[in-house]
């Protein structure tokens, strides 16, 4: 299973969360309560050049996204607005992987098929608890996804297990593992404990 820590705000919190081998640590730079500039981007993934980064953009203009990922050393860009499925082949051909975000509720996007990341990102909306599991029954395309949405130690197991397409490869997590603005180690912790208590993808256990 893939896992991606979203959010990290500083370098402290780069350093809890690489404590813990995600796959991933998300830079977002948007606008967000969690945004950074790209000053601070480029000290955190400089700090750990060892990980990859996924910078997080909405509606951004693909040019702006290209020189911020290429300036920070990005891994990965996830574009989480109403961008062109264009935008995600030109992310690609710029030799980044493209990360393609969509906050569903009932049902999933109509035009879901005109894109071509290398990975969907499925999120809750806003102003709800967390994410409509059963909007994915009709998922049927050949791109692996992962989901997001508030999710936590309490909530994990009980969402992931409501998902059986195998497409479904990993979790995107923030809020959850946060306490006073700041990723939390004891949060991360319980969040991983929680992943390892259920074997899944294969019979494999994440790790």
């Amino acid at each position: 299973m893939l896992i991606k820590i979203c959010g990290i705000r500083n370098l402290e919190d780069a350093i809890v969360s690489s404590s813990f081998n995600p796959d991933y640590l998300g830079l977002i730079f948007c606008d967000s309560p969690r945004k950074v500039d790209i000053a601070t981007g480029k000290k955190i993934v400089n700090s750990l050049s060892n990980k990859k980064f996924i910078g997080v953009f909405q509606n951004n203009p693909i040019e702006e996204v290209l020189e911020i990922a290429k300036s920070c050393n990005l891994f990965g860009v996830q574009l989480h607005g109403e961008e062109d499925p264009r935008d995600i082949e030109i992310v690609k051909e710029n030799k980044f992987i493209a990360i393609k975000a969509f906050r569903i509720e009932n049902s999933l996007p109509k035009n879901l098929s005109e894109y071509k990341p290398d990975y969907f990102l499925f999120d809750k909306v806003k102003g709800i608890k967390n994410l409509n599991t059963d909007a994915l029954k009709d998922y049927n395309l050949n791109i692996l996804f992962l989901i997001a949405g508030g999710l936590s130690s309490e909530n994990v197991l009980d969402i992931i297990t409501k998902i059986s397409k195998p497409q479904f490869c990993g979790v995107d997590l923030a809020s959850g593992v946060e306490r006073g603005n700041k990723k939390d180690p004891v949060l991360l912790k319980n969040f991983f404990s929680a992943l390892k208590k259920q074997t899944l993808f294969g019979g494999q256990k994440v790790e």
